[in-house]
Formats: C-alpha cells, structure tokens, sequence
C-alpha cells in the first residue's frame, strides 16, 4: 500500500464493527419504513392487499399481522442490536417470501429489493449486531 495512503486511511482495515452497525442501521431503518405502512394498514383494518396475497392459507389479516411484526417489531430489535438472531429470521422468512413467491414471476430488476435485503438479513445472521449494540453495552 502507498505510504501516504497509509498516512491518510492507516494500515488497518476499517472496523468491522462500524461495518455492521451501518448494515444494522440502514437495513433495518429501511425495512422499518415498510413495516410503518404496514402498521398504518393493519391500524386502519385495511387487509385488502393480503386478502389477495395470501401464499401460506392463513387470511390477509394474519398475513398482515406477521408482516407487522417482522417488518416492524423485528427491524427495531435489529436497529437497537438486540435478540438479533431470532428478530432475523422472521425477516428472511418475509423476505424470502416477497422474492421467491410474491415476485416469483417479475424480472429480476422488479424484485431486487428484497433480494438486497434477504442477503443483508442472511450477513447479519451470520456475522451477529457487532461491538456497537445494545446486547453489548457494558461488555468488553
């Protein structure tokens, strides 16, 4: 590496840590953002999409109700780095879902979205919330 490349970004990588608190922050903020509608759906008892879309059997109210949770619930759990684990697999489930039955038939570019945050939610499953969460404060 250059010397004054060195200087300037030092020899290390960059904290892998600080990695995943961006991936937490972003992906979670933005699947918050369509848990929100969601909430807002569920609260104004406006089932109709889920009535239509209903892949597992269960009823658009039902169906409404897990997307609340996942898409809500769990991506706050995810933001704050707690319970990370377990509040991620109910959003691969979803996401999964969305990319592999709801756009099933779209090109790829219509169902990219939740491609990107299938494979965010998957890198965050492995990798864990990081130093920089809730379920690490105050451990070394």
């Amino acid at each position: 590496m250059n010397e004054r490349l060195k200087q300037i970004i030092g020899s290390h990588p960059i904290d892998i840590d600080v990695s995943l608190l961006i991936l937490r922050l972003s992906i979670g903020g933005l699947i918050l953002l369509h848990g929100i509608g969601k909430l807002s759906d569920l609260l104004d008892g406006n089932t109709s999409f889920f009535d239509d879309f209903d892949p597992i059997g269960i009823g658009g109210f039902n169906m409404l109700l897990l997307a609340v949770i996942s898409e809500f619930c769990c991506s706050i759990l995810i933001i704050l780095g707690v319970f990370m684990r377990a509040s991620l697999i109910p959003l691969i489930v979803t996401m999964s879902i969305a990319f592999f039955v709801f756009h099933a038939n779209d090109q790829l570019m219509d169902k990219e979205l939740p491609l990107v945050y299938l494979l965010s939610l998957i890198a965050l499953f492995f990798s864990g919330s990081g130093k920089y969460s809730l379920s690490k404060l105050g451990k070394s």
